[in-house]
């Protein structure tokens, strides 16, 4: 019993020594290997390599590649390539220095005026501004030299303050000391007077205007009837010469406007001046010579004619070497107007034409184109074309004794 008793604490121990010897379980790295050394960094990147941990941007963002810095574009120190604005923007405060360089300050100015100016600015100077009284007056100058034409005459006539106000690239602006002129400019119309108008017969009238202004005449318009007749754009005299026979017989009025160099004008005196001139009524074409088998357009033009109500006369021709055709060739004209009739007969050489008002209307005067003839050329050779025969008549039928020139021949060559 004995021996058996100390066996077994050899056994025992025998059995203990085997199970202490078995290895020991290790622990797994973020990779997963058993005992490795990687760790997972800020980023959640696992490795083993310390060195290429990731950091932290100027924002705060692990990993981050934010550029830092001012990203208010007001700010002087702006920049474009920034993601992520830190606060550190800087701005501009200091409003330009600027000085009128024109020497004008308590003058009396007239028309237009330069203005100078010199502007700085730590920043740079965007543009200069000009202001008169406070109000800006829409000139601007973007470069030096900072330089201004202003029209005085936009200003009544008074004392006024002229301030230069320069604007640099951030906004800020600064003004110019005060610059105060006063204003003198002509804004009365010209003196225009008539200073004498000849009788107007046979065609002429002379009409002279004395005209004076402080600034100068630009112009003198000479008025007939209330229509402009002529102008005159010279230094003086001003003197016109009017066409009476361009006018009816009778009383007409006449006067003048004057202009001077700013646009501002001046009526004269109105004078009332008969005009006569014999009246006319003559045959009239555009060409004195005619192919063969061709025509020949001849009108019958009155002018400054006293009211009539009707007319006879006769055109004669060489039927030999023109015919005419009673029904295409003849045209009424304007002077009778289309309240009017008109009888037109061929008869050895000879057109007969009466004209006439429907019987209401009120006698026609003046100027105007009868009737029109057309006739066609048949052989070589020249041919006169007279008037004859003419007889005026009023409303009633009754003969009107008028005076006219005699009308002259109309002369036509064939080809």
């Amino acid at each position: 019993m004995s021996k058996i008793f100390k066996i077994l604490p050899v056994s025992f121990i025998s059995i203990s020594l085997f199970f202490w010897s078995c290895e020991e379980e290790l622990s797994q790295d973020c990779a997963g290997v058993e005992g490795g050394s990687a760790l997972v960094d800020s980023c959640g990147t696992c490795d083993d390599d310390p060195s290429n941990d990731c950091t932290e941007d100027c924002a705060g963002v692990w990993g981050g590649d934010n550029i830092c810095g001012c990203s208010d574009s007001t700010a002087i120190n702006y920049d474009t390539l920034v993601t992520f604005d830190d606060g550190s923007c800087t701005y501009d405060i200091e409003p330009p220095i600027v000085q009128i360089t024109s020497n004008f300050s308590g003058n009396v100015v007239s028309d237009t005026i330069l203005v100078s100016a010199m502007a700085t600015d730590n920043q740079g100077v965007d543009r200069c501004e000009l202001w008169i009284n406070g109000s800006f007056t829409g000139l601007t100058s973007n470069s030096e030299p900072y330089i201004f034409l202003y029209e005085t005459r936009l200003l009544p006539n008074d004392g006024h303050i002229l301030v230069v106000r320069a604007y640099d690239v951030s906004g800020n602006y600064g003004d110019s000391p005060s610059a105060p002129f006063t204003t003198n400019n002509d804004f009365d119309g010209p003196a225009i007077s008539i200073t004498s108008a000849s009788v107007a017969i046979n065609g002429v009238m002379e009409v002279d205007f004395g005209v004076y202004d402080e600034s100068g005449v630009d112009s003198v318009l000479l008025y007939i009837d209330g229509s402009l007749s002529d102008k005159n754009y010279t230094n003086g005299p001003y003197t016109f010469n009017v066409n009476t026979k361009n006018y009816d017989n009778g009383e007409h009025y006449i006067y003048g406007i004057a202009y001077d160099t700013y646009g501002s004008s001046a009526v004269s005196d109105t004078i009332n001046i008969e005009f006569y001139n014999v009246p006319q009524l003559y045959l009239e074409t555009t060409d004195s010579t005619v192919s063969v088998g061709g025509m020949l357009s001849a009108n019958i033009i009155v002018e400054r004619f006293p009211p009539i109500f009707a007319m006879t006369m006769q055109v004669s021709y060489n039927d030999s070497l023109f015919t005419i055709n009673d029904s295409t060739g003849f045209e009424s004209g304007d002077f009778f107007g289309s309240n009017s009739i008109e009888f037109c007969n061929i008869d050895s050489s000879r057109v007969y034409i009466t004209k006439s008002l429907i019987q209401g209307n009120t006698p026609v005067s003046g100027f105007g184109t009868v009737v029109a003839l057309t006739f066609s050329a048949e052989a070589v050779g020249q041919d006169t074309l007279k008037l004859e025969m003419i007889n005026l008549y009023d409303s009633n039928g009754d003969d009107i004794d008028a005076a006219f020139d005699i009308p002259e021949d109309l002369i036509i060559s064939i080809e």
